[in-house]
């Protein structure tokens, strides 16, 4: 919709608008106000001249939640899948450095490895609390041959991953399935 609203005219003069000069506050309220505006700007003036990087702004402790509701959708010519999940972001004085819980995982979807397609049978990052903040992966694909299914599963902390490959039935060794990936399952 549009909201029209009429120029406005006035005989009178008004008063400007912004502070006024002339007037000054001094009750509890405006002295307290006026005393942690001194406080904050001593301080910034401390940190920099002590070289110490502070990120502005900020209170002492920051909380942010991030909510995926699904259906959230991530589309690309390599992948399509929905999201979901929760994070709780936390930001302490002085250093600022996250602190990260929560999960998020996939419902379904399909990845494209090697030009070959892949179904999300499970993928999920959880968040435990640490810093720095150290993910936990667990993601399993699989693609359907003609008389097998290959699965890649990749598991662990993001900072050491572990890769598996596996097949149903299990007539293919762990080489072997690799060798079907890298080949795009010929």
């Amino acid at each position: 919709g549009t909201v029209r609203l009429p120029k406005l005219a006035s005989s009178q003069s008004t008063q400007p608008l912004g502070p006024l000069e002339d007037i000054r506050f001094v009750d509890a309220v405006a002295r307290r106000a006026a005393a942690e505006a001194e406080r904050r700007a001593a301080e910034a003036a401390r940190d920099r001249t002590s070289g110490k990087k502070r990120v502005l702004g900020l209170p002492h402790r920051t909380l942010i939640a991030v909510e995926l509701p699904p259906p959230f959708y991530v589309v690309g010519p390599e992948v399509k899948t929905e999201l979901e999940g929760h994070l709780d972001i936390e930001l302490v004085a002085p250093a600022f450095a996250p602190i990260v819980s929560g999960a998020i995982h996939t419902n379904g979807g399909w990845v494209e490895i090697l030009d070959g397609r892949y179904q999300l049978e499970r993928a999920q990052v959880s968040m435990a609390g640490e810093s720095p903040p150290t993910p936990l992966i667990d993601v399993l694909i699989s693609r359907k041959l003609d008389d097998v299914t290959l699965y890649v599963r990749v598991s662990g902390s993001a900072r050491r991953p572990k890769l598996s490959f596996s097949s149903d039935p299990a007539t293919y060794d762990e080489s072997q399935v690799l060798m079907m990936v890298i080949s795009g399952g010929k």
